[in-house]
């Protein structure tokens, strides 16, 4: 008769994992998700410092009386269910930045799933803004997943010039 004792485990901070060990034959397995994030089809690793225009943390330039929405995809390559429990923004600028569409948390991604998420950068002043995209989740290794993001923001400038040739010409940077 085969026996199978499942254990879950909960780790303070950091999340939960499931370990299902044979009686028999003493042989473990463990069950943990793992949270990837993608933008534009490119991975971007936990901590990633420097925004891209490649993997979608970099905003580009932006007027100030535009917007810029970006899409991320959380991924789980995990053999257990990720649980998103919260997802922020921090720093200096964290209030330029926001998701179009809260969820109603928690978010649970299956294994092999994946959830978009679409991010909204929303100038108040110009220059390079900045801040951290925190994905709070169950993954044990990268609990808190966060990157930087970042977008210039722009003055856009109309000057209106009248010549004695030309009826009106606008300039426009």
């Amino acid at each position: 008769m085969k026996r199978t004792l499942l254990v879950s485990i909960i780790f303070l901070m950091m999340g939960t994992a499931t370990i299902k060990v044979n009686a028999q034959t003493g042989d473990k397995s463990m069950f943990i998700p793992e949270i990837i994030l993608v933008g534009n089809g490119e991975e971007i690793p936990d901590g990633d410092s420097v925004p891209s225009t490649k993997n979608n943390t970099h905003f580009g330039n932006v007027g100030l009386t535009h917007t810029q929405t970006e899409e991320f995809i959380i991924d789980n390559s995990g053999p257990a269910t990720l649980v998103i429990s919260d997802i922020n923004f921090t720093g200096e600028n964290g209030v330029e930045y926001a998701l179009t569409e809260v969820p109603s948390f928690p978010v649970n991604i299956e294994t092999g799933k994946s959830y978009s998420i679409h991010v909204i950068f929303t100038p108040k002043k110009g220059g390079t803004r900045s801040c951290s995209l925190n994905i709070i989740n169950n993954d044990l290794d990268e609990g808190v997943y966060n990157v930087k993001l970042e977008a210039e923001a722009t003055f856009t400038t109309v000057v209106e010039c009248y010549a004695p040739d030309f009826s009106g010409v606008r300039v426009f940077p």
